[in-house]
């Protein structure tokens, strides 16, 4: 069930900067980078309106839920979500998905102008004062007076190379829109290489955001019993992200020892199929005991999902989602340069197992709400002790 308010519920206190984040919903990864952001500005005092749907709104419900729940003292400002126009991309199985999405594009770059409308209705009715898109075109404040940021990690957009000059200048046109572009990357593109090569005239390296940088209380004591060495993490839209779980039981079944399946399907209950344990949607407590305690972890190549990685210092066999041409770059920049393990998606029933190898970019993982408060135009925290 979704959490999202009617605009009529949300606050009014307009004495605070307020700040809408609107949040691609393709899958869950721009809701989990983003994470970390929101939670930088509610606790430098903004108000918060959320706005995504599908999955990645279900997530956010979720978590902001938990997080009032460990950290609420009826101090910080209210926050709230709400639904946000968009359309859902129907994917393939195998390389026939890059085929299906492209003769969606069309209807994807229509939506834009039902977000542009929106956005601008939703800025001028609640007082918002910093527009932050990850990944929504249409939602900036170009004609509002709002403050407005774009993030995203691909800006020269891995499409075939007949039509990669004009992506390029669609993507620059469209970024033009906003008032800066954030990546979640570092100036040496150590993370996603070419792909987040920034030609907006004003661009902000922040470094690699995850949700585990704000963990808090979250990542404190382990509740959930001893570790098991094998870990399946599951995501990515449908077919691929059932395809994958079911490949992963077969490969863990086949195995013995004890598994876990994160199989990213939020709602549904816990099932258990011999050594194999699968959790739908685990919080990011367990989540975090999870991958710390696995000897080997099979995940996609996901942008989002090696930042998690990163910032928890773990090496993963990592396999592309068939047909998506970032994930099948980052999977090989990550094998070339960093010594990963790479599979193709029919290769995981087959696989046997072993711990997982791999160095990491080198990078000082940055504070996240050091730059939200600069943006915000609020004094930094204190480094004093």
């Amino acid at each position: 069930m979704s959490g999202a308010t009617t605009p009529s519920q949300l606050p009014s206190d307009a004495s605070a900067p307020h700040v809408l984040f609107t949040i691609l919903d393709w899958g869950m990864g721009h809701a989990t980078r983003t994470w970390p952001l929101i939670v930088a500005a509610r606790n430098a005092g903004a108000r918060v309106t959320v706005a995504s749907r599908g999955t990645a709104g279900a997530w956010l419900d979720a978590r902001m839920m938990d997080w009032d729940k460990r950290n609420g003292d009826g101090s910080a400002p209210v926050w709230q979500r709400v639904e946000k126009p968009g359309v859902t991309i129907r994917y393939a199985k195998g390389r026939s998905t890059l085929l299906r999405i492209g003769l969606q594009i069309p209807r994807f770059m229509a939506s834009f102008r039902t977000e542009r409308q929106w956005t601008h209705r939703f800025v001028h009715q609640h007082g918002v004062t910093h527009v932050f898109s990850d990944n929504c075109y249409g939602c900036h404040a170009k004609t509002s007076g709002a403050r407005s940021a774009f993030m995203t990690h691909q800006f020269q957009p891995p499409v075939p190379r007949l039509v990669s000059p004009l992506a390029k200048v669609l993507v620059h046109r469209l970024t033009l829109a906003f008032d800066e572009v954030w990546i979640p990357d570092l100036p040496n593109h150590a993370f996603a290489g070419s792909l987040s090569v920034s030609t907006h005239p004003n661009t902000h390296y922040v470094g690699p955001l995850s949700r585990f940088q704000v963990l808090g209380p979250h990542g404190e004591g382990a509740v959930h019993g001893a570790a098991r060495p094998l870990l399946g993490m599951v995501s990515g839209p449908e077919p691929q992200r059932s395809d994958m779980e079911a490949a992963l039981r077969r490969c863990f079944l086949k195995d013995g020892r004890p598994a876990l399946i994160f199989s990213g399907n939020p709602g549904k209950t816990e099932e258990r199929d011999a050594n194999v344990l699968v959790v739908h949607d685990p919080d990011d407590r367990r989540f975090l005991e999870a991958v710390m305690g696995a000897e080997c972890i099979i995940c996609r190549s996901g942008y989002t999902t090696l930042m998690d990685l990163a910032v928890l210092g773990k090496a993963a066999v990592l396999v592309p989602t068939s047909g998506q041409p970032e994930q099948e770059r980052l999977a090989q920049r990550w094998n070339r340069d960093l010594g990963w393990t790479t599979l193709e998606s029919k290769e995981i029933a087959d696989f046997r197992p072993e711990v997982a190898t791999g160095r990491f970019p080198s990078v000082d993982i940055s504070d996240p709400a050091q730059r939200m408060r600069e943006w915000l135009g609020i004094p930094p925290l204190s480094t004093e002790t």
